[in-house]
């Protein structure tokens, strides 16, 4: 699971509803297990250190773990570019990042210092923006995930019942190819996972 399941709280949703606070792989593993091909499924991107008693997340207790970066097919020409992008930045940096095709678009996620002060939020906003603006990324890069702590990511070797591909890791010298990868399931190994280093997003609270 690299860096993207590496701490609970989180919410399991299928089909877009939120249906459980797990605490463990194991218990994602059984969403995974009982649904996969029948619904999507999908889990927060960010844990938490608290659920509310309606067994919800609290998420003034998220921790920001990694940026998230959602990249649609809206300019076709430019989808291997912008990875490209993000990919050399984090590379240069030597940034732990890792790649995900979602069964249509892709992930992209760099992973950062734990951050859970109350500026959360805004930090998360102006560290990813201030990527999104120094690497000139296109509109494939959805920004109403920028800043979001509660968003929702699709589980690494569900099915995309859109496409009917797999969720999978890929490297980047496999972007051509994730379609007829993703026509079935990956092992997870860190060599999916680039880098040495957390980024710390910090000094970032009043960058934008």
């Amino acid at each position: 699971t690299l860096f993207l399941l590496n701490r609970f709280l989180r919410e399991v949703a299928v089909n877009g509803v939120r249906v459980k606070v797990v605490n463990s792989l194991n218990e994602i593993n059984f969403y995974l297990n009982k649904y996969n091909g029948k619904a999507n499924l999908y889990t927060t991107v960010f844990p938490a250190t608290k659920a509310n008693s309606n067994n919800k997340l609290d998420y003034s207790t998220v921790i920001v773990d990694k940026m998230f970066f959602d990249i649609d097919i809206i300019e076709p020409d430019k989808v291997f570019e912008d990875i490209q992008k993000l990919h050399t930045w984090a590379e240069q940096n030597n940034y732990y990042h890792s790649i995900n095709f979602s069964g249509r678009g892709f992930h992209f996620f760099i992973y950062v210092k734990p951050y859970d002060k109350p500026d959360k939020k805004m930090t998360l906003l102006s560290a990813q923006s201030y990527i999104i603006n120094k690497l000139n990324l296109s509109k494939n890069v959805d920004r109403t995930v920028v800043g979001d702590i509660s968003r929702e990511v699709r589980l690494l070797n569900s099915i995309n019942l859109k496409s009917g591909l797999y969720v999978i890791p890929i490297k980047i010298n496999e972007l051509e190819d994730a379609k007829e990868l993703a026509k079935s399931k990956r092992v997870l190994t860190r060599g999916f996972l680039y880098g040495k280093n957390l980024l710390d997003i910090s000094g970032y609270s009043d960058v934008r």
